[in-house]
């Protein structure tokens, strides 16, 4: 059984928003034609930040007894069916032409 507490909810949930927005302001400053500078010291700011949220929520909430628990094959079937959604999502983005090599001027 994998046990997780408020603490490991709060501080997973605040890393999941911390790194999908820091990955977006990194391809923003990849592919923008101006303000690169600004979306990389903002993508830089935001992984800081991600970091720094780790210790903050170990601090802030109460390690109580575990919230709820799940089955250790429940967890790798959750993540596998995961991770098969985000790459299903990235190939049709992709094929419809959301995703494109950045243009060299």
């Amino acid at each position: 059984m994998v046990a997780y507490t408020l603490e490991d909810t709060v501080a997973l949930l605040v890393l999941l928003v911390l790194v999908v927005t820091g990955t977006t302001l990194a391809f923003q400053a990849c592919t923008a034609q101006w303000g690169n500078a600004a979306f990389g010291g903002a993508a830089i700011c935001v992984v800081a930040l991600g970091i720094a949220a780790q210790f903050a929520s170990g601090g802030l909430v109460d390690d109580v007894p575990p919230l709820y628990a799940l089955p250790r094959w429940a967890a790798i079937a959750l993540g596998s069916a995961a991770l098969a959604g985000a790459v299903t999502l990235l190939l049709r983005a992709v094929r419809r032409g959301r995703v494109v090599y950045p243009q060299m001027s």
